[in-house]
């Protein structure tokens, strides 16, 4: 659709000309202000990764003039300004991890390896932005001290405005008053160590993968294994205002846990509470039922023999009666039971089905009881395995799949029943701690050792390897913040800390994790490049375009 009819004047015979203009698509149009918002996040990590793309050749100039041309109208708007902003804060904010950085020749070297990334369309922008980005970063770090220093907060702000050094001052300024508000006016955390590098086991870095690719989240913290960042998310998830996003990421996990753990007994939930445990139980026992039919299952007696002679082995010196004598498993009446079929060299699924329930109760009592004994326990269960093995030989198709898999879930259901506190059945919660233990208890083979790799035991590894970074203790590191104009700044903070947070800001974490520090950012190397950053900002500030 043509737009409005306009003038103008030519420059050589000055008559005034008609003409119709062309209308200028507005992208942002139609938009709220919190897409606006979250776009110009989007934007910021967009232009990282064009700055890096830039400086190895794979982006040209012109593309970035493009970019810039469909992004005006978004960097027009002031929520679009701001989310883009807060984009360029939390991208850097891992970087607050490397050595020398929080210090005032840390920041100026770090703000300009920043501006040097920055996307630009000439030389002249790109020497601009390395040497503004310098000295923004080193006046930010000392606005951010001094502001830290006028509210008692004993230079907290130090680590915050390093993260905003590579935007010129204006950004390193907001960060370092963010976190100066966070502190609470003197009930801060202190700075971070900048020796804290950060460093994950390659224990920790394999199941971190696992767990996000199968739908579980880490804090910056947690994926870069740094203790500094840890206890700032840990003061930022104390705090009413900034709690929500930590604990969104704690309860995601959480219902993530309960769903592995309800599908590992065959329930499609993410909570096991009571009503679950006991559909679960109910359902498998129906299998059981099932298959206990009047045919009867050839038992191999050579098969059977070896079977269990390697059970009485693997127990053998274990297992004591209540006058400290040592007894076999092979004494218990049930097992005797089994002999007897194999003897006769065959078995009617009834017959087995009421032995394999039987056993299997033997063992959770042994195992649960006060009075029990653990080892005659374990050797129960292993005794109740060889008899659902000769369960299940014979049945063919569908029927053998159902009684597969709910011998699978029975086992399951054990290892999540068989202790106390490794389920709440009023909340419906996993306790990944407990759950793991018993896993390590019960299966050192399988947990311990990587022997299983089902999802069960994946989740529990990563509940084991990556705890909870505030527990629900209701301590005083729970308390409010003391200053009430605090609050007037809870909106903005907020979304700092669910930017801080973002699945990019948590990848270059994990990559930081891995215990690799760039040998541009050693202490000795900062104080080099600082000199020459020193002499090169100067200049270029002292020169014409």
């Amino acid at each position: 659709m043509a737009g409005p009819w306009e003038q103008y004047q030519t420059p050589e015979t000055g008559p005034w000309v008609n003409y119709q203009t062309t209308p200028t698509y507005d992208p942002t149009e139609g938009m709220s202000g919190t897409d606006k918002f979250l776009a110009g996040v989007g934007k910021a990590m967009t232009d990282v990764g064009r700055g890096v793309g830039q400086t190895f050749g794979l982006v040209s100039k012109d593309d970035i003039a493009e970019s810039r041309k469909r992004d005006a109208a978004l960097m027009n708007t002031g929520s679009g300004m701001a989310g883009n902003i807060l984009g360029n804060v939390a991208t850097l904010a891992p970087t607050a991890m490397i050595p020398g950085v929080n210090s005032v020749a840390g920041a100026s070297v770090l703000g300009a390896a920043t501006g040097l990334l920055q996307p630009s369309v000439s030389n002249t922008e790109t020497f601009a932005n390395t040497a503004l980005g310098g000295i923004g970063g080193a006046a930010g770090q000392k606005l951010a001290q001094g502001v830290s220093r006028f509210l008692g907060g004993n230079q907290n702000a130090n680590a915050a405005a390093n993260v905003g050094s590579g935007r010129a001052g204006a950004e390193a300024t907001a960060t370092g008053s963010v976190n100066t508000s966070v502190t609470g006016g003197g009930a801060g955390f202190g700075s971070l160590d900048p020796t804290d590098t950060g460093f994950l086991s390659e224990g920790q870095r394999k199941i971190m993968e696992w767990g996000r690719e199968n739908g579980f989240r880490l804090t910056p913290g947690q994926a870069s294994g740094s203790r500094g960042l840890q206890q700032l998310e840990a003061k930022l998830e104390s705090q009413p205002m900034t709690s929500g996003t930590f604990n969104n990421i704690k309860q995601g996990n959480q219902s993530q846990l309960n769903r592995f753990a309800a599908r590992s007994i065959g329930e499609n939930t993410d909570s096991l509470s009571s009503d679950v445990l006991e559909a679960a139980k109910d359902r498998i026992s129906g299998v059981y039922k099932m298959v206990a039919d009047d045919r009867a299952r050839k038992i191999n007696p050579d098969q059977f023999l070896g079977r269990l002679a390697q059970i009485e082995d693997d127990f053998s010196g274990l297992i004591y009666s209540a006058n400290g004598d040592a007894i076999s498993p092979l004494d218990n009446p049930l097992v005797k039971r089994m002999f007897s079929y194999a003897a006769d060299g065959k078995a009617t699924g009834k017959q087995l089905q009421d032995l394999a329930s039987k056993l299997g109760k033997a063992a959770s009592d042994q195992m649960t009881s006060q009075g029990g004994n653990r080892q005659l326990g374990m050797a129960m269960f292993q005794a109740k395995e060889l008899a659902d093995d000769m369960l299940e030989q014979g049945l063919e198709g569908t029927t053998k799949t159902m009684f597969s898999d709910a011998r699978g879930q029975y086992r399951n259901l054990m290892l999540l029943t068989g202790r106390q506190g490794v389920v709440n059945p009023s909340s419906g919660n996993v306790q990944g701690g407990a759950l793991a233990s018993a896993l390590q208890s019960k299966d050192k083979n399988g947990f311990l050792f990587n022997k299983n790799q089902g999802d069960l035991y994946n989740a529990a590894r990563f509940a084991q390897a990556f705890r909870p970074i505030v527990g629900d203790s209701g301590t005083a590191t729970r308390s409010m913040i003391n200053n009430p104009l605090d609050f007037v700044s809870q909106v903005p903070i907020n979304l700092a800390t669910r930017a801080y947070a973002s699945s990019p800001v948590v990848s270059l974490s994990a990559t930081a994790g891995r215990g690799l520090v760039p040998e541009m950012f050693t202490p000795e190397a900062i104080r080099r490049l600082n000199a020459v950053g020193r002499t090169t900002g100067m200049g270029l500030l002292n020169s014409p375009e």
